[in-house]
């Protein structure tokens, strides 16, 4: 794709892997970036949707303006396993069943703030 074509949410959406209605919900959040052609009409870059596809595989955000490589520069796979050897059994013993009801009502509290 050329640096300047822009998508439709559709075709963002099935770029990332996700729902149209996922992708409306990262314009709203300011998440990805969206331009608005006319009164009905949305277009999405396709390097916003491509940035936005690394930070969905990597589970890691990007500076706006980085270089795609750049995230992985300073990665050390014997770090990353130290750590996870580190983290081993943290949440042993925890009810995954409450730790989820925690956090989405974590969220639904964090998403009132923001709205207020």
């Amino acid at each position: 794709m050329a640096a300047n074509t822009y998508l439709s949410v559709s075709e963002a959406a099935r770029l990332l892997g996700v729902s149209r209605t996922t992708v409306w919900r990262w314009i709203d959040k300011g998440r990805l970036r969206a331009y608005r052609i006319g009164t009905r009409t949305i277009r999405i870059r396709d390097i916003d949707v491509r940035q936005q596809l690394q930070e969905v595989a990597t589970g890691l955000p990007i500076a706006r303006g980085e270089q795609r490589d750049d995230t992985r520069v300073d990665y050390d796979p014997e770090k990353a396993l130290a750590a996870l050897r580190t983290m081993r059994g943290i949440l042993k013993g925890v009810d995954r069943d409450q730790l989820q009801r925690d956090i989405r009502e974590g969220r639904s509290q964090a998403d009132r703030l923001r709205r207020a």
